[in-house]
């Protein structure tokens, strides 16, 4: 059958939202659908795995591995797979519990000497299976292209106070899961990168699989990162490992670097209970343990983002690196991951032994793209009626975009009348910390302007402070991290003695903005 016309007898379908369900959806039929995704969202490429049973039923990529340019993704183009790193780390923790060199409820100062927190009771009870499961009650996220060792990232929360009390809820922590991946280090006498490798990535045949941004840059056959602009054109997101793209420093939250073909492979031990192809890896009682939930949701949402990874899924708990819901009476494992321009989902139905990961290379892939496929393929082997659900997650992206649009327009209205500074620069300047987290500015002033620069980045990482309205200065920063400008309007206060006391900056994808407070404090040198 021409693809032309199986295409259009897919996505007719797709729009009744009411035809006979395709059960064990085809090679043809899977690749047909993302390249209509594809085409949707504007993206260039996607890489995706399916495993049923056991078995791999599709391993491959649709697209293109960087916009304007013919070379192809396929099922060894390396891309990373950033949070879904996180199943991998608890994954590792079980190995080692598997094997007596840490215990799930043990205090993880004993195996982690030099682990602190703010609060002295915490430090003193947290255990591996808190870290994991997000129940400490501290945050610490924004920590891309530090200039920190791993073990100084992990240092940083001793000055990050609590978000929630513990063990109440979940606060999602990449430097948490920082901490917990060198607890495994120290515990089994060697890195975490090495014991990735040893104990995860060769036994199941993981050849191409890393945890280094470097391998990343190196590979030749490796998809570009792809992010919107202002006006919400895709652009090219360049690559370098040693800044803004590196996350070697927190590599246990997500730095793993994988492919299409080496994703199955990991797909088939998840779905095999501890064994992979006829071996037994590890033990049924420790591997479900990292399936088992662990802290419930008491917000019944996913996090703070008003966009929905999945619709339909309704939150139940995290485990020990994925997501836990109910999709249709099932329970459902699931976990996003996105960084820069790549983003991914990977999820597992238990019941059908049924593993799906989907990858695209673009922001996008976090926003709606890569959950739509991966929601659409779930639904071929629930024998669900057909709904178009990249369709679905691309109307509430657009709504999403354009709310952040009116947000943006009302944070940058300028008043008609202008009102000057009420002191003179210099009396702004000096450094400004957050109260729970490691976030600190450094602000200087430069040829008759502020600048502000973030502390502790491997690369320059600063904003241009442009008077708007009073206290009130216009941020025009070197590089935005994502498609939207981290803060830009940037406010100050004034306290006793008529000395600034703090600093608020406001972004278009936030309502409250982020408030630091002026201190004489310095983050860790690296």
């Amino acid at each position: 059958m021409p693809k032309s016309i199986l295409k259009a007898l897919i996505f007719a379908a797709c729009a009744s939202h009411t035809s006979v369900a395709l059960t064990a959806p085809s090679e043809q039929q899977i690749t047909a659908y993302a390249e209509h995704a594809l085409s949707q969202w504007q993206a260039p490429g996607m890489s995706i795995a399916v495993v049923k049973d056991g078995q791999a039923v599709y391993v491959g990529g649709v697209g293109v591995r960087e916009q304007g340019k013919p070379e192809r993704m396929d099922a060894d183009t390396l891309f990373t797979i950033a949070s879904v790193s996180k199943a991998f780390t608890g994954m590792s923790a079980a190995m080692a519990v598997e094997r007596g060199q840490i215990v799930w409820d043990q205090p993880i100062i004993q195996t982690l000497p030099s682990f602190r927190l703010y609060d002295p009771y915490v430090t003193a009870e947290a255990t591996i299976r808190d870290l994991l499961a997000h129940r400490v009650g501290v945050s610490g996220n924004y920590v891309n292209g530090m200039a920190l060792t791993r073990e100084q990232m992990v240092g940083l929360l001793r000055d990050a106070k609590p978000a929630a009390a513990f063990r109440t809820r979940r606060v999602y922590s990449n430097l948490l899961y920082a901490a917990a991946g060198e607890a495994v280090a120290n515990a089994a006498g060697m890195s975490w990168d090495d014991h990735m490798r040893t104990m995860i990535f060769e036994p199941l045949g993981m050849s191409a699989s890393s945890t280094r941004s470097s391998a990343l840059a190196e590979a030749p056959n490796r998809a570009s990162s792809h992010v919107r602009d202002r006006q919400g054109a895709i652009r090219i997101d360049p690559f370098r490992p040693r800044g803004y793209w590196s996350m070697d420093n927190h590599a246990p939250a997500g730095g793993i670097n994988s492919t299409a073909r080496d994703m199955a492979r990991w797909l088939e031990f998840q779905v095999g209970d501890g064994e992979f192809r006829g071996r037994r890896l590890l033990s049924a009682r420790n591997f479900a343990e990292t399936h088992a939930d662990q802290i419930i949701y008491q917000d019944r949402r996913w996090n703070s983002d008003p966009l929905e990874f999945l619709i339909g899924f309704e939150p139940v708990a995290y485990t020990l690196g994925w997501h836990s819901s109910f999709y249709q009476g099932r329970r459902t494992l699931w976990h996003g991951g996105g960084f820069r321009g790549h983003g991914c989902i990977a999820l597992l139905d238990e019941q059908q032994k049924l593993g799906i990961f989907v990858f695209a290379n673009s922001r996008d892939g976090l926003r709606g793209l890569s959950s739509g496929v991966a929601q659409w393929i779930l639904d071929r082997y629930l024998e669900l009626p057909e709904r178009d659900w990249s369709s679905e997650q691309k109307r509430r992206y657009d709504q999403r975009w354009a709310q952040m649009a009116q947000q943006e327009k009302a944070v940058l209205q300028r008043p008609a009348r202008r009102k000057a500074p009420s002191a003179e620069l210099q009396a702004y300047a000096g450094r400004y910390v957050a109260r729970d987290s490691w976030e600190q500015y450094e602000l200087t002033q430069q040829g008759g302007r502020l600048r502000m620069n973030l502390q502790g980045m491997a690369e320059p990482f600063y904003a241009e402070l442009e008077p708007w309205q009073g206290d009130a200065f216009r941020a025009t920063w070197n590089e935005p991290v994502t498609e939207y400008e981290p803060a830009q309007i940037v406010s100050f206060t004034f306290g006793a003695q008529g000395r600034v006391h703090s600093m608020l900056l406001y972004r278009a994808d936030s309502a409250q903005p982020d408030e630091l407070y002026r201190v004489e404090s310095t983050v860790p040198a690296p």
